[in-house]
């Protein structure tokens, strides 16, 4: 029994030791305390809110208010999804007990605690595994048959050994090498945010033909097009990038967002086929990080890929069978790509899958 799996059942079943939350993303502590309604919890430390509780539970916004007679006994439960070792670092560095929210699941075998962004995952591996095991065969480096790999079993296991190699690297996301980023091209930006990435994009490439930005939400549109107002030849799009023309509801909240039916924000989708109308030849790449939509984006920009053969960057950890099925819904309009994969954060979140003609 590995050091993770012994802290997680003492923070399940030993009440005479103090407990505590590092953060509460994705209401961590309330599933857990919900399946566990017998867990005393000390308090929460976030360091971000001003509130005095969170249902109930004292919140700390340091990790100094820990009182002094609870710091050589006490355990906290990270529940980072992103950075999570920098998290991990400073609870070490105190001499803290922890683990992370994200193998409770695993080494608990409470379906009920699935991690966010894996529902499913385990038995569509199962079901798929010689699948999953020829996808890894075909990627076009090492790097990326390890990386993959070490997800895999992280997600089987729960064991945190399997994510040492991960650090917290986003500068680097989209923009490795092996992409050859060609000058007097088009950008297609899915999920631009605050146009930070489109930004980066002109900074790497200098000159461009043109950028499309897809955003359904009219305050975020606002803000790219504040950030970006200095550049010329870029296309507003004010929808989701979707598989047809269609108005869906959309949830989100200060910690995430996504295409659900019970969603109160209603959003036009279209397909990135009835955009671009770019003519053959010209290079392309288009990035999709899009909170789960991506197989249905994917879809509706079939004749782009077909036609163009555009460089692709798409985010693969927002759904519990992503990996293979994205893979598996771009090779299926065009086999003739190398597949690269790359994990930027030291936490589960930020995997991307590039396609490069």
């Amino acid at each position: 029994m590995h050091t993770t799996q012994i802290l997680c059942q003492l923070f399940i079943d030993d009440n005479d030791i103090p407990k505590y939350f590092f953060g509460t993303r994705f209401d961590a502590p309330l599933v857990i305390m919900r399946n566990y309604p017998h867990i005393k919890i000390a308090g929460i430390i976030d360091e971000m809110t001003q509130d005095k509780d969170y249902n109930g539970i004292p919140y700390l916004h340091s990790l100094d208010q820990i009182p002094a007679e609870h710091k050589k006994t006490a355990i906290v439960c990270n529940t980072v999804l992103g950075r999570y070792k920098s998290v991990k670092k400073r609870l070490d560095k105190l001499e803290l007990k922890n683990f992370w929210y994200c193998s409770l699941s695993n080494l608990t075998k409470n379906d009920n605690l699935e991690t966010p962004f894996w529902n499913g995952f385990k038995s569509h591996y199962q079901h798929h595994k010689a699948q999953y095991q020829k996808m890894i065969e075909s990627f076009a480096d090492d790097l990326s048959r390890d990386t993959l790999l070490r997800l895999i079993n992280f997600r089987l296991t729960g064991n945190e050994e399997y994510m040492s190699a991960f650090t917290d690297n986003e500068s680097q996301q989209y923009w490795e090498d092996f992409l050859g980023l060609q000058s007097d091209g088009v950008f297609v930006d899915l999920g631009c945010y605050d146009g930070e990435t489109s930004l980066e994009y002109i900074k790497q490439v200098g000159k461009y033909k043109r950028i499309y930005i897809f955003e359904p939400d009219k305050q975020k549109m606002e803000v790219c097009k504040q950030n970006l107002k200095s550049y010329d030849n870029i296309t507003y799009c004010p929808v989701g990038a979707w598989n047809k023309k269609e108005t869906l509801h959309f949830y989100e909240d200060d910690r995430c967002s996504t295409i659900s039916q019970d969603g109160e924000t209603i959003v036009e989708v279209d397909a990135i086929d009835n955009y671009i109308k770019e003519a053959n030849g010209v290079p392309m790449y288009i990035k999709m990080d899009i909170e789960g939509a991506e197989k249905q984006a994917i879809e509706g920009a079939r004749n782009t890929i077909e036609t163009l053969h555009p460089t692709l960057a798409i985010s693969i950890y927002h759904r519990g069978g992503d990996y293979l099925e994205l893979y598996n819904s771009v090779m299926s309009i065009r086999h003739d790509y190398k597949v690269y994969v790359r994990h930027y954060l030291s936490g589960i979140m930020e995997t991307i899958m590039y396609f490069v003609p």
